[in-house]
């Protein structure tokens, strides 16, 4: 069956680059600043992460049974470029979903910096996506054969087999720009992840910087630059004990 490709759906309330772009520079570095709007507050983008440790591929261990494993791009044997182009025609539809953020003066609806999708197969497609301050769950559309390729390589790569079913949904996010980014979360307020979910993550397209951090210890971060085809996975206590961003980075396109 041919997919209906409708184009991406966009917000009619303010992006967040509007509310950032009126914002001070850094006092310490004169750089500028991003939203945090899980926080609602207003951060440096340099400052905040100049001292994250570098991140290797294979296994960092996080402390108190939080893992992260990088596994670079040699994991995919398909070519990546081809995989990052059959996504853009692959998803029917592209959100720029809203946020509701908590501001002092009051809550706003922001249109999220970024466009997402939101894809399952079997039981997930009962399911929505949702989180708090998400103003309306994503409901999802069959996975795509594209999709369901690369969900086989993982659980393949994972775990030495393609048809175990592990993962049944995927919520994908498209990185435009410069301005697009993921503020930091965690995903155990995802209620349909359950506990301690395996969260495995797949970078196409451009290089962008996935930094993890412990919520004990927010300064203590680690910076793993993701490439063209690379998958990171964050499994055991990572999401109850850490928290990740994607960052902002010169003009590109990134899909995960």
């Amino acid at each position: 069956m041919a997919v209906r490709y409708k184009g991406p759906q966009f917000s009619k309330n303010p992006p967040t680059r509007e509310l950032e772009k009126h914002q001070h520079k850094c006092e310490v570095c004169n750089g500028k600043k991003y939203l945090d709007a899980a926080a609602a507050v207003f951060r440096c983008e340099r400052c905040e992460v100049k001292d994250a440790l570098v991140g290797e591929p294979g296994r960092t261990d996080l402390g108190g049974g939080a893992v992260v494993d990088w596994h670079a791009a040699g994991w995919l044997t398909a070519d990546p470029d081809l995989l990052f182009g059959d996504l853009e025609a692959a998803i029917p539809t592209w959100v720029e979903a809203d946020d509701r953020v908590a501001f002092p003066e009051g809550e706003k609806l922001i249109a999220q910096p970024r466009l997402v999708a939101y894809v399952a197969k079997g039981l997930a497609m009962g399911q929505t996506y949702s989180y708090p301050g998400l103003e309306e769950p994503l409901k999802p559309e069959e996975m795509p054969p594209s999709v369901d390729g690369i969900r086989r390589r993982v659980e393949e790569t994972m775990f030495g087999s393609l048809d175990l079913n592990v993962f049944d949904s995927a919520h994908l996010n498209m990185y435009r720009g410069e301005h697009d980014h993921v503020s930091w979360h965690s995903d155990d307020d995802v209620a349909l992840y359950g506990n301690d979910p395996i969260i495995a993550s797949v970078s196409l397209g451009a290089t962008r910087r996935f930094v993890v951090r412990t919520t004990a210890s927010p300064s203590t971060m680690t910076n793993f630059s993701l490439e063209n085809g690379d998958l990171l996975v964050m499994h055991g206590a990572t999401q109850r004990l850490c928290e990740h961003s994607v960052r902002k980075e010169h003009p590109n396109w990134k899909v995960t």
